[in-house]
């Protein structure tokens, strides 16, 4: 099910979350058609058509409580051609999978930074070479972006 896509709600992360944040009841526990799921997948391309994105083990919501959210089965991955690079984290390796606050969102931590980060205007962001995931820059020409 897609929750969230900037083509049809726009290019800011509050609504980001307040969208996601719907489905999530007070104590933080999921209802309604997702019932008993707590993945997302963050999908990006960029202006040069790269493709990447993360699998996370919780929905992008706003937690003053919880700095970062999600699972070791947790990871980040890249689109080359017809090839998916996958990523994954060792169990209990760091458990930096995702931060969610009013700047940014953020995918893993550690090494050069978070694998991907996203700021508030879902427009900029960056890919870092990140040791949660043991991932490089998730980008082909290996520059951030």
């Amino acid at each position: 099910m897609k929750v969230y896509e900037t083509a049809e709600d726009g290019y800011n992360l509050h609504a980001m979350y307040k969208k996601c944040s719907d489905f999530l009841d007070s104590e933080g526990d999921d209802h309604g058609d997702l019932k008993g799921y707590h993945y997302n997948i963050i999908l990006v391309k960029t202006k040069t058509n790269a493709v990447f994105g993360s699998f996370v083990t919780a929905f992008p919501a706003y937690n003053a409580k919880t700095r970062f959210l999600g699972t070791h089965e947790s990871f980040v991955f890249y689109v080359d051609n017809e090839t998916v690079q996958v990523f994954t984290t060792e169990e209990e390796e760091n458990n930096y999978y995702m931060s969610c606050d009013y700047k940014n969102l953020s995918i893993g931590s550690g090494g050069d930074g978070p694998a991907i980060i996203i700021n508030d205007e879902l427009h900029k962001g960056f890919t870092n070479s990140c040791e949660t995931f043991g991932s490089p820059i998730l980008v082909k020409d290996g520059k951030k972006h």
